[in-house]
This record gives structure tokens, sequence and C-alpha cells, in this order.
């Protein structure tokens, strides 16, 4: 499939995907490929973003976490993405971003708060799994173990 470029500065790849460039667009990766991961990518589309596959290049690329009100981003430069992984991709509303009331802080200061919440979590699940236990209830799987 050949990608054709319309007349108002948009990639057309007849997958009803038409994007312009240097938009600013944040990513989200497919969670069951990497469990745990609550990263988000953000980064800019260029001339040659693009192909059949909806595979795609995002540039000055940066890797954000977040809990809560608190992010912290790192950047990773040029990302190249199978679309096959995509779970969802949109435009950035750089006025609206700015009015969200988010707090930067540093990368291991973020990561130490999802790493804290994660055993917390965790250690809820082991509680709730004793409590039905205890009542006859059996626990064979996990969230998403719905065979």
């Amino acid at each position: 499939m050949k990608s054709e470029w319309t007349s108002d500065g948009e990639l057309g790849l007849g997958l009803g995907l038409g994007l312009e460039l240097g938009l600013r667009l944040r990513l989200e990766i497919d969670a069951d490929l990497h469990p745990h991961y609550n990263r988000k990518s953000i980064g800019s589309t260029s001339r040659r973003s693009y192909d059949q596959f909806a595979n795609f290049l995002l540039e000055s690329c940066i890797e954000r976490i977040h809990h809560k009100f608190d992010y912290a981003d790192r950047d990773i430069g040029v990302l190249l993405v199978r679309g096959e992984n995509v779970v969802a991709l949109g435009e950035i509303d750089l006025i609206a971003e700015d009015m969200v009331p988010l707090k930067e802080v540093a990368w291991a200061q973020v990561e130490e708060q999802i790493n804290a919440e994660n055993k917390r979590r965790e250690r809820d699940h082991a509680v709730k799994d004793k409590v039905l236990a205890s009542i006859g209830f059996v626990n064979e799987g996990r969230e998403g173990d719905a065979y």
C-alpha cells in the first residue's frame, strides 16, 4: 500500500490514519506486552513518520510517568513504534495541558511512589485472597484471567 500526501499536508495511509506533520502526540503502549508499564510517550511527528503497517516514528520524544498529580519526564530521543502495539494515540492540546495542575518531580521519586502503591496493592490482594479462601472461594488467577 502506498502512502499519499494530501493537499492539506496530511499523510493518508489508506488506514484512516491522517496526521499532520509536527503534531505533538501522546502514545500509550499495550500493557499486555509490558506488564506494569504505566509510562506514556510524548513526541512529534516528522515527514517520514509512517508506513503502510501504521508503524511510526516520534522525534524529540520523552517518556513520562505519573503518580496522582506528580510526574517525571525522561528524554528518549527518537522512538520507533510498531503500529500493532499502540493502544492510544492522540494529539496533545498544548493550551489545556498547561491548565492541568501537575507538579514535576524527580524520576526516582515518582518511581518510588509507584512501587510503594504496587506493593500496597499486592498486599491488599493477598489479604482479600485469604478472606475469600476462608469462606470457600478459590483464587486460581489474577485480573484478566477470565477463561
